[in-house]
Formats: C-alpha cells, sequence, structure tokens
C-alpha cells in the first residue's frame, strides 16, 4: 500500500444513527479498508449513539434516585445491546457507566450542574460508543488506534466558563 503525503488524510464523521448496529459499522469499516487501500490516513469522529447525548443530558436533571437509575439503566442497556450485537465486551465501558452514576449522584445532591459536569457528562456518550467501536473495528481486522480527543484539544480561555469546556482549538 502506497502512503500519501501526511496532509493526505479523510475525516469520516459518523453521526448517532450511523453507529447504532453492526450493519452500519460494516459499511463503515468498508469504506475504511478502501481509504487505508487507497493510501489515506483515515481519522474517524464518533456520535453517541442516537439520543443518548439528549438522555445524558436529561441525567443530570434528574432530581430523584428512581428516576436517576432508571436513566442510567437505560443508558446501560442501550450500549449492552450494542455490544452484544458487536460481540465486544461490554466491561470496557463499565467504568464510564460507574463514574456517569457518580456524577449524576453528585448533580441531584448539589442541584447544581457546572459546565465543566455537563461537558464531562455528555461527553461520556462519545467516548462509550467509540470504545466499542474500536473493538468491533480491531476485531474486523483494521489495524486502528483509538485516541481520546480531550488529550489532543485544549480548551480556549475565552469567553464564558460554558464555551470554555464545550470549545477546543488545536495548535498546529
Amino acid at each position: 500500500m502506497h502512503r500519501q503525503p501526511q496532509d493526505s488524510w479523510i475525516v469520516i464523521k459518523l453521526g448517532g444513527t450511523s453507529v447504532s448496529g453492526v450493519a452500519c459499522w460494516e459499511k463503515a469499516a468498508n469504506e475504511i479498508r478502501g481509504m487505508l487501500h487507497a493510501g489515506k490516513r483515515v481519522l474517524v469522529v464518533q456520535s453517541a449513539l442516537a439520543g443518548i447525548t439528549d438522555q445524558l443530558d436529561a441525567l443530570l436533571r434528574c432530581p430523584g434516585e428512581t428516576e436517576r437509575r432508571v436513566a442510567l439503566a437505560d443508558i446501560a442497556t442501550r450500549h449492552h445491546a450494542l455490544a452484544a450485537e458487536m460481540d465486544v465486551s461490554f466491561e470496557r465501558i463499565r467504568s464510564r457507566l460507574e463514574r456517569l452514576e457518580q456524577q449524576a449522584l453528585g448533580a441531584a445532591l448539589t442541584g447544581e450542574v457546572t459546565p465543566r459536569l455537563r461537558a464531562e457528562v455528555l461527553a461520556t456518550g462519545e467516548l462509550m460508543a467509540s470504545e466499542l467501536a474500536f473493538a468491533w473495528l480491531e476485531q474486523a481486522g483494521l489495524d486502528i488506534h483509538w485516541q481520546d480527543v480531550r488529550e489532543l484539544l485544549r480548551a480556549s480561555a475565552a469567553g464564558s466558563e460554558a464555551r470554555h469546556y464545550l470549545n477546543a482549538t488545536c495548535d498546529t
């Protein structure tokens, strides 16, 4: 395989519906394979599963323990179903769900959702989905690397506190 110059990147953005099951990932894997075979460097940017970001946002506003537990169980069930369909280990994301439970409890106990907490909770959807996808793509024979974008980007200090956590810039 002939590799193009380093600026020959293809960025694939996969939305919530396009990452919802194995059939979708098979299509994505075939596209990725074709691009890699053509010598392109591929960066896959993945959204949370469809509807999960809204569920995570609502989770932060759950006033009672029962509502929180139901919301968390639904989020876990959706990811567990995807992991089972992909034949990858759900254990890969268990610690993220445990942290999410702690964050939701903290928001309920304090009655406060800071911009930082909200950003962390909302990012959990992409992190969980991408970790499951990474495991599946690796299992499908793609030579890939998983990277947490938060290790590559930094938030700028300009603007409000919310903008600080929800916007990022890259140094070139």
